[in-house]
């Protein structure tokens, strides 16, 4: 049996899609989620995010215009949720101990993320992350 452990992951001012991720990949750690799972979880949370700031973005509202030029809106950041999540697997990777088998489940999510198809219209994406071997 596997012993949970804390990735302590979490900060204060996580958004909803940062907190939804870092239960997912504490939940793939202790093993009671597999990394197919999470990884096509975390690719459904970081496109709506995006597709939500992207609409938001684009809006022409009244109200949208001037956040627009006062940098309220949030811009689409792609390499944001790229970064976050690099960073997440990093510290993760650092707290599960060499023979827990949350190691083992952390490489498979890497390699499940790297199968992700790109979603439509983007140019980069998890899905197109590249492992150099």
């Amino acid at each position: 049996m596997t012993t949970a452990l804390a990735l302590g992951l979490a900060q204060p001012g996580d958004s909803e899609a940062e907190t939804k991720i870092i239960t997912a990949l504490q939940s793939l750690a202790d093993g009671s989620l597999d990394p197919v799972s999470v990884a096509q979880a975390i690719d459904q949370i970081i496109v709506l995010d995006c597709q939500e700031a992207y609409k938001s973005y684009t809006t022409k509202e009244k109200h949208a215009q001037k956040q627009l030029k006062n940098s309220t809106v949030p811009a689409p950041q792609p390499i944001g949720w790229i970064n976050f999540l690099w960073d997440c697997l990093g510290k993760a990777a650092m707290k599960v101990p060499a023979a827990h088998s949350g190691q083992d489940r952390l490489i498979y999510l890497v390699e499940e993320l790297e199968r992700l198809p790109c979603d439509k219209g983007c140019n980069s994406g998890l899905g197109n992350i590249s492992i150099q071997q």
